[in-house]
């Protein structure tokens, strides 16, 4: 039996709740078939698994109030199956106009859409304070050798949220803040694995000092991680072109990258470092479809770090010199992203 989830989430601007319906999926006793359950409702889906890697939905038995309740039932599927399309037959679509969902098309038989395609939906993953795509508007900057766009100010609400099946658990992302966050950050902060590498073992009152800077910065963002709305690490985006990675590649306007530390230990390793990599990949690829790159730039000895990206999109593109490091120069490209990444 896989176990799969979808948010329902009241967000609340101080305790930042976070509440999960889970749905089961469940082979069904017929070849072919399966039963979604959420609570007490439920549907059933009969399918063919095609030799082209596709998953043909042939028959959908359960009420669906919406198309975006059809997608998220699309999203189990995508899923379980593992498909690189799903297609709905023709015959499904006479009797279910819900099913006539946006940026599928029309292919012999019914109507498809490829996984590359479905994970680029920005309304299924992020708030819809962030949907809107800010003009390109370009500015001044100082330091930076040409005009760069305006950038967008982030609002203080869940930004990003999606279920990871393998884990059976929620990852999410919001914005950091001192008042909730300043202890946690200093504690991690002066954790000696992390020290070890982000130098700022520092006091409560310089850390809440740094925060206040990021979040005064329109070049970054101090947002943190969570599993099951749980904080466990602190991940600091940045648009490469005015960041101090800038100069050391061709770095183009719309171009984001991230730091982060996993700050609370029993989230290390054990699987989760893939999954919360490709989330936040995600997330900043989603966040305005312009971006075709998300860059790194961890400490080139750091092991941890290089390793597990070898069970991602990203790749390790050369080692540079920066003024306070040896650096290794990570690299995402959207198209390897969604052509490769099971999410």
């Amino acid at each position: 039996m896989n176990t799969i989830a979808q948010i329902t989430d009241s967000y609340d601007n101080t305790k930042h709740t976070l509440q999960v319906e889970k749905f089961q999926v469940i082979p069904h006793s017929a070849d072919n078939s399966l039963v979604i359950q959420q609570g007490i409702r439920q549907w059933q889906v009969d399918f063919t698994l095609q030799p082209s890697d596709e998953m043909l939905i042939t028959g959908l038995y359960g009420a669906l109030d919406s198309n975006r309740q059809a997608s998220q039932l699309m999203d189990q599927l995508f899923a379980y199956s593992k498909s690189a399309k799903l297609v709905i037959s023709n015959d499904l679509l006479t009797d279910r106009p819900e099913l006539h969902m946006s940026h599928w098309r029309n292919v012999k038989g019914g109507l498809a859409i490829d996984r590359a395609a479905f994970y680029q939906i920005r309304e299924h993953w992020l708030a819809p304070e962030v949907l809107s795509v800010a003009p390109d508007v370009r500015v001044e900057v100082e330091g930076v050798s040409e005009p760069v766009p305006v950038r967008p100010q982030t609002p203080d609400t869940i930004l990003y949220q999606r279920f990871i099946p393998e884990l059976n658990e929620v990852f999410s992302l919001r914005r950091a803040s001192v008042e909730e966050d300043g202890e946690r950050f200093h504690r991690w902060q002066n954790e000696p694995r992390i020290a070890e590498f982000w130098e700022y073992a520092l006091s409560r009152e310089e850390l809440d000092d740094m925060l206040r800077d990021r979040l005064s910065d329109p070049h970054c963002e101090p947002l943190i991680a969570c599993f099951d709305g749980v904080p466990f690490g602190y991940v600091e985006t940045y648009w490469a072109l005015e960041d101090r990675l800038g100069p050391y590649y061709d770095a183009r306007p719309f171009d984001h990258g991230f730091h982060v530390l996993v700050g609370e230990v029993n989230y290390l390793g054990r699987g989760r470092t893939a999954h919360w990599i490709n989330a936040i990949t995600h997330y900043l690829l989603l966040l305005d479809p312009r971006t075709d790159r998300i860059m790194g730039e961890p400490r080139a000895d750091n092991t941890r770090i290089l390793k597990w990206i070898e069970h991602t999109a990203w790749y390790k593109e050369r080692e540079f010199d920066f003024p306070h490091k040896r650096a290794a120069l990570l690299k995402c490209e959207k198209h390897d992203f969604f052509q490769s990444t099971v999410l």
